[in-house]
């Protein structure tokens, strides 16, 4: 691990890294190929929580103004179907992590 110039903090583990570095990956191949997959459960699961969160708090803002309940049925709908389509992105693109099975 002494040739590598700089470090980044990965979800990838640094072996993994360093023997995509031993066969010859760097720059984009090195980051679509071991550093991306490695990040992408994380990203996909702060998008779900990120997405709750907002959805949460715009039905709340909604809540305190609103003269009816519609939006906030129009709004939970939203919400849901924000949510399946993150989780329909987790099954597509995560399809070959055991947890997302």
């Amino acid at each position: 691990m002494g040739n590598i110039k700089h470090r980044t903090t990965t979800a990838a583990d640094p072996a993994l890294i360093e023997m995509a570095r031993s066969y010859g990956l760097s720059g984009w191949p090195l980051f679509r190929d071991v550093t991306l997959p490695a990040a992408l459960p994380s990203i996909l699961r702060t998008a779900r929580v990120g997405l709750g969160l907002v959805w949460l708090l715009l039905i709340v803002a909604e809540a305190v103004s609103a003269q009816s309940g519609t939006r906030i049925l129009l709004y939970l709908v939203l919400g849901g179907v924000a949510d399946l389509l993150v989780r329909a992105m987790a099954r597509h693109f995560l399809s070959w992590h055991p947890a997302y099975r």
